[in-house]
């Protein structure tokens, strides 16, 4: 299970960049924490699971509380620093961190988040973004949300 989390939390850090620059990215100004992490239609029976944090800063899943800290904070001038950290509580060792700077561009309501030199591609529905690929036979989905 916790194989799985770190694979589909990947996706967060794994697609590629865009250049394209036609929004001004003023909306997206914040900070954003977890709101959702899901992995779905698992080809394994038994692997899907849902982590609703619902504003909260822990979620359980198949039995496991995974809770977070820090944020991903977008600033006017393009530029992004997280210290967004997933773990879980047996072991209460971080098995996500999204630490770092980089930028992002906004384009309509694509966005584009490059940390550390790693990208990834996210999706902008009102206060929330949105990332999802296929990962390890799931369909994978991390919502941030605005706070």
């Amino acid at each position: 299970m916790r194989d799985l989390l770190i694979i589909c939390l990947s996706i967060v850090l794994l697609a590629s960049c865009s250049k394209d620059d036609d929004d001004d990215g003023t909306s997206l100004v914040g900070a954003y924490n977890f709101d959702r992490i899901e992995a779905n239609n698992c080809a394994v029976q038994g692997l899907s699971y849902v982590l609703d944090f619902d504003g909260d800063e822990c979620a359980t899943a198949t039995g496991i509380e995974f809770c977070q800290d820090g944020t991903m904070n977008f600033a006017a001038d393009g530029t992004v620093t997280s210290t967004l950290t997933l773990m879980d509580n047996i072991t209460g060792i971080p098995g996500i961190s999204f630490n770092g700077e980089g930028t992002y561009v906004l384009n309509d309501n694509m966005l584009s988040v490059c940390i550390n030199n790693i990208c990834t591609d996210f999706e902008v529905d009102d206060d929330q973004i949105i990332a999802e690929e296929s990962v390890s036979g799931c369909e994978g989905r991390v919502v941030l949300e605005k706070i």
